[in-house]
């Protein structure tokens, strides 16, 4: 199955340090395409787009929370208020380290992780452990 990693983050300095990260840490072995978003709004467009509801695709998406206009919590919510054909899955990437963000994050059934910035190589093994044992059914 192929696997598109979104990077969502309205940040474009996180989203570059992640991007650059992810990929020198060999994530590319499992996940074949990234594509990045500094606007939440451009990854809903994407997830809904009717031509792009490719079952065969399974989506992991690392998300933050604190962004403005359509926050984190607003995009789980519009994700996870509709059916999609896409098997999504939702990493949050975040400046938070509260813990009622952690446990909201929890309700989620599309949440599998929760990590907080600022992304090192240890956080980005732990990326890619979440989205292998994911496929491994564990």
């Amino acid at each position: 199955m192929k696997i598109k990693l979104l990077i969502i983050d309205d940040d474009k300095v996180s989203l570059l340090i992640a991007e650059k990260f992810l990929i020198v840490s060999g994530i590319k072995k499992i996940v074949q395409e990234i594509l990045i978003f500094n606007k939440p709004i451009d990854a809903l467009k994407l997830l809904f787009a009717a031509e792009d509801n490719d079952e065969m695709c399974q989506l992991w998406i690392l998300l933050d929370i604190n962004m403005p206009k359509i926050s984190g919590w607003d995009f789980l919510n519009r994700v996870e208020s509709v059916d999609l054909k896409k098997d999504v899955k939702v990493i949050m990437l975040t400046s938070s380290i509260s813990e009622e963000d952690k446990n909201r994050a929890a309700s989620y059934n599309s949440v599998y992780g929760y990590i907080s910035k600022p992304l090192d190589m240890d956080k980005c093994n732990e990326i890619k452990q979440i989205i292998l044992n994911s496929e491994n059914g564990i």
